[in-house]
């Protein structure tokens, strides 16, 4: 899966207009490892494309159901921009505090 999320993560490094579109894709095939590949491309896109990546995760939110894919996400797709762009994620942290969906 590491590899697969590497050469998924190149490409989109180098298209980041199809970013959103094909990690939707793999997202919405819906198995555990399709969802932790997602997860895992983030991690060299998401501190160069920030909006992009925190988009994508707003987007999925609903959808965690287990801890695995949650912290794949989290450590994948938004520690690197707590570091880099906290002013992003704030925002959403907020907002999730206040959802009734936790």
């Amino acid at each position: 899966m590491r590899v697969i999320a590497a050469e998924i993560g190149k490409f989109i490094q180098k298209e980041p207009s199809e970013a959103k579109l094909l990690l939707e894709t793999i997202w919405n095939e819906g198995s555990f490892e399709a969802r932790q590949i997602a997860g895992k491309c983030l991690e060299k896109f998401g501190p160069k494309n920030p909006k992009i990546c925190l988009h994508f995760v707003s987007s999925v939110l609903h959808d965690l159901d287990n801890w695995a894919v949650c912290d794949n996400l989290a450590m994948f797709g938004v520690e690197p921009i707590v570091y880099s762009n906290p002013e992003l994620v704030l925002p959403l942290s907020e907002k999730g505090i206040k959802s009734e969906n936790k």
